[in-house]
């Protein structure tokens, strides 16, 4: 339940405290990142404001940019900011700290990763649903960047 992670009981806050503390370990940055995204899936919109407040949205960018070699973090931080970019008041808050050029960023560097291939392409989409943002997403050469990914990733997944 989502209140289990509520920032009343100091869920979320102590979850993004650990990746500001742990900020070298892609382990403890993937790991949190997911941790983030599975609790804001959850249909309480609370939730996503706790997580918002505690600064999870921040810390996980920052991480994507720290950690960009790691295809586990840029796909974990994809799907928080695709699970956060659900809501409209949210997705703003997650433009505003950059996410937007973070799961670019994400997808060219790891076209071969087929999870960075669908969370950052999912992260796309949601943050697509305001007609400004499709407009920046197209000007950054969004739709090249998702058809390559996706791509690469169909592409490494019939050399297996």
């Amino acid at each position: 339940s989502s209140d289990v992670c509520s920032s009343d009981l100091g869920g979320i806050d102590a979850l993004v405290a650990s990746i500001r503390a742990y900020d070298t370990s892609d382990a403890v940055t993937e790991a949190g990142a997911k941790a983030l995204a599975a609790v804001v899936s959850t249909p309480d919109s609370d939730v996503a404001t706790a997580l918002e407040d505690a600064g999870g949205i921040d810390v996980t960018v920052a991480q994507m940019d720290m950690h960009a070699a790691s295809p586990g973090v840029q796909a974990a931080g994809c799907a928080l900011v695709a699970a956060l970019a659900g809501g409209d008041e949210h997705r703003v808050a997650a433009l505003r700290c950059g996410a937007l050029e973070a799961c670019l960023l994400a997808l060219r560097a790891h076209s071969r990763s087929e999870a960075v291939a669908e969370m950052g392409t999912a992260a796309l989409w949601n943050l697509a649903y305001c007609p400004a943002v499709e407009k920046r997403i197209a000007e950054a050469g969004g739709a090249d960047t998702v058809v390559a990914a996706e791509l690469d990733a169909e592409l490494l997944e019939t050399e297996h």
